[in-house]
């Protein structure tokens, strides 16, 4: 499937070289279709959120203008609907519970008292009837409640004003019972024992049992003590239902009454006039008026798209040629809308959040954030300034809004570049939230915000940028697979030699495994030198190889001497070998879950180029046995492809190639690999394997000067080390050089084989 991929992406790029203006006219019309369809989904969040006043005013600051009322409207009279409410609260009867497993407690410790004590106590914890008499007593008494006389004329929650409380307990089969008595008969602890003693006398009278009632305080005295306790909770519930069942006031406010005057401290009352002032504005709009409005929204947004797909066009060329790129786009921007408008009903609808907190609430970078981390920071401006700019119309053209959506996307763009790590989103996040509390503190000075109001706006704007932080890392993984694009932060994770495949790689073809890091190393600081995407570049390299895993013997960097399996075999068919490994390699990346440009790496790291030393040998073949070569005999040697399509795929062919061929290379001098070097490019481009890359002149020449730099540093020569027998050494006192190494290329010692 991933070869499949690859294929298509190269006939694409190949196509897009010769498209017809036919084709390009239809991908235009495409494009402006898809930003018509979201300027009027932009549209419909203002007109379906934006029909109410919008009022960010907070109690206690200063008030910025002098508003009169224009119309008649009703509100809500703040300060006595709340005088009322507070009313019916203080008019709940306070709960006291009696817990359930009390009373069973309460007849284990008489018992035991009655097991301790002498005389007729004693003969009545003997006689069942005399038992079963003190226990009815005690229960009757205990379930009555005990209450501290401290506690007689207050409580917990402060005084107690109410001539009646409710005792709730659960009966000794589950079901809860409320009963409510007077204050006045609540028992004491005295109280309780002295009702104890008289009820358990009488009792014991009708039983047969004579004892005194100072015996029977004395028995109950450490046992009756205050079983009520205050249960805060029900009696909570309770008062706010009471305070819900109160009606709120109305009041008219007439044309012309001054509703909030400059410099005025704003109280909650003033926020209610002023949002609801403003609602009656929106309804007292004529139709002209009302389409005048909305046209200008319509063309503030349409302005704000075209800004925003024009800059990224201009910083991005081909960046809407790609569909799933589109895609991403459309829908980060969409995000960015659907947010806002939830926060705006949140805020105006609802008032779960109060207006004046709204736009520090927002998430407002996650978009950019996530823009950043897939697309890079081109895209993230531009995903960032969208944001901005539609959040703040939908908040009826908010100021705030405006600053906090294009300041907090470029930081967070800035801190977001070439992300390596998970807590760099984090710290990302943090500073967007520091960036949020300083724009707060310049509000608070601007309109005298209390103390409370600004930590609140503060506290929330940094919980915001950390929760975008968060949430871009949550989704950011959805988004990978959905797109299929994989970000540097997966690609980091790749880079881990703890990988399965790296490990089988290092254990089962060391040989192989150390190529592939030399090809890393090369390739990475070619990507460098050129500002490709040099961890993509790292990650591509380690993997290449990984259909050698197969028959790594085969490979000319994992044969350690002895018999070469290639020799028993026929040219064509030790091609067939070598060139299976990337099909092979695609297996074991499909099996093991790597990303689709790690495939694709797989796939084209090799291109359509030949194997050329079986090619040869067959050729020599034919030509012995007297043969004409066959015209299809190049192409049976050569691999599938494609050809690489990308900087960093042709970079890892690239690395690939100088890579093996330098093993074979004697006495690697810098004017010897730099000749190795040009002529392997050299034959590359005459091959067409560097055709559908979009890799310029420059580009190349700065590559191969790369691996010219790497490869002398790699293979530089060592002096040897003195022997410790002079007599070892020459008459002429010089020190006698080791045997050279045989090449790396030694056997079957050919490109097509070691690479």
């Amino acid at each position: 499937m991933a070869m499949g991929n690859a294929k298509k992406q190269a006939v694409r790029v190949a196509a897009a070289q010769d498209e017809p203006l036919r084709v390009r006219g239809w991908r235009m019309a495409g494009n402006v279709a898809l930003l018509l369809a979201l300027w009027l989904i932009g549209v419909m969040c203002i007109q379906v959120v934006g029909r109410r006043g919008y009022a960010s005013l907070a109690p206690g600051q200063r008030a910025p203008a002098t508003v009169v009322a224009a119309y008649d409207f009703d509100c809500v009279n703040l300060p006595v609907t709340e005088l009322l409410r507070q009313q019916a609260a203080d008019a709940v009867t306070p709960v006291f519970a009696l817990p359930s497993g009390s009373l069973q407690a309460a007849r284990r410790g008489m018992e035991k008292a009655l097991a301790e004590e002498a005389g007729p106590l004693r003969h009545a914890s003997e006689d069942e009837k005399l038992l079963a008499a003190l226990r009815d007593s005690l229960t009757d008494i205990w379930l009555e409640g005990i209450l501290a006389p401290a506690e007689q004329d207050s409580a917990p929650h402060g005084p107690m004003p109410h001539s009646q409380i409710d005792i709730l307990h659960s009966l000794e089969n589950g079901t809860p019972s409320v009963r409510t008595v007077q204050r006045d008969d609540l028992l004491t602890p005295e109280k309780a024992r002295a009702a104890f003693a008289e009820a358990a006398q009488r009792r014991l009278g009708k039983a047969g049992g004579d004892i005194s009632l100072h015996e029977l305080e004395d028995l109950v005295k450490p046992i009756l003590r205050p079983n009520l306790e205050y249960d805060e909770a029900a009696t909570q519930a309770r008062r706010l239902e009471a305070q819900n069942r109160v009606e709120p006031v109305m009041i008219t406010v007439r044309e012309g009454t001054t509703l909030m005057e400059e410099g005025s401290t704003v109280t909650p009352q003033t926020v209610e006039y002023i949002s609801k002032h403003n609602r009656k504005l929106v309804e007292k709009e004529s139709p002209t008026d009302r389409r005048l409005k909305r046209g200008g929204d319509a063309a503030l947004m349409l302005i704000v798209l075209v800004i925003c797909t024009g800059w990224l066009r201009s910083t991005q060329p081909g960046v809407y040629t790609r569909s799933r790129r589109k895609g991403l786009l459309i829908l980060l921007a969409l995000l960015a809308l659907l947010q806002a408008s939830l926060f705006r009903w949140l805020s105006t609808d609802l008032y779960w959040i109060p207006p004046w907190l709204a736009p520090f609430a927002i998430t407002i970078t996650l978009p950019s954030m996530l823009a950043a981390l897939m697309m890079g920071p081109a895209a993230a401006l531009a995903v960032g300034l969208w944001s901005g700019l539609a959040t703040a119309l939908i908040f009826e053209r908010s100021f705030e809004l405006l600053l906090l959506g294009v300041g907090g996307s470029v930081l967070a763009v800035a801190l977001l570049r070439n992300v390596r790590k998970r807590s760099q989103v984090m710290r990302a996040g943090l500073a967007v939230g520091l960036l949020e509390g300083v724009v707060a503190l310049a509000l608070a000075a601007l309109y005298l915000y209390m103390k409370k109001t600004f930590l609140i706006q503060v506290a929330t704007g940094i919980g915001s940028g950390v929760l975008s932080a968060l949430l871009a890392l949550l989704i950011l993984p959805f988004l990978e697979w959905m797109f299929q694009h994989t970000t540097d932060i997966t690609l980091l994770e790749l880079t881990d030699m703890g990988h399965p495949l790296l490990q089988r790689l290092a254990i089962e073809a060391p040989g192989t495994f150390h190529h592939s890091l030399m090809v890393g190393a090369l390739a990475q600081a070619a990507a460098a030198r050129i500002q490709a995407n040099s961890l993509l570049v790292l990650v591509c390299a380690y993997f290449h190889d990984i259909g050698k895993l197969t028959k790594p013997e085969f490979f000319v960097e994992n044969q350690r001497g002895g018999e070469n399996p290639h020799d028993g075999l026929a040219p064509s068919m030790s091609a067939l070998v070598i060139q299976s490994h990337v099909k092979e390699g695609l297996t074991l990346a499909k099996r093991y879950k790597l990303p689709l440009v790690v495939s694709d790496a797989i796939t084209m790291h090799h291109g359509t180029s030949l194997t050329s030393y079986f090619y040869q040998v067959a050729r020599r073949a034919l030509k012995d046995a007297g043969m004409a070569e066959d015209g299809g005999l190049e192409h049976s040697f050569r691999y599938d492809g494609p050809r690489p399509t990308s900087r960093e795929q042709a970079i890892v062919m690239l690395a690939d190639t100088v890579e093996a061929a330098s093993r074979s290379l004697e006495k690697p001098t810098p004017n010897r690999i730099e000749e190795m070097v040009t002529a392997l490019f050299r034959d590359k481009l005459l091959d067409g394997q560097l055709d559908t890359s979009p890799l310029t002149l420059a580009e190349l020449h700065q590559i191969q000067e790369s691996f010219v730099s790497g490869l002398t540093n790699i293979l530089h020569g060592r002096n040897p080390y003195p022997r410790e027998n002079p007599s070892a050494q020459s008459a002429t006192g010089a020190v006698p050089q080791p045997p050279a190494a045989a090449p790396a290329g030694a056997g079957t010692g050919s490109l097509g084989v070691s690479g």
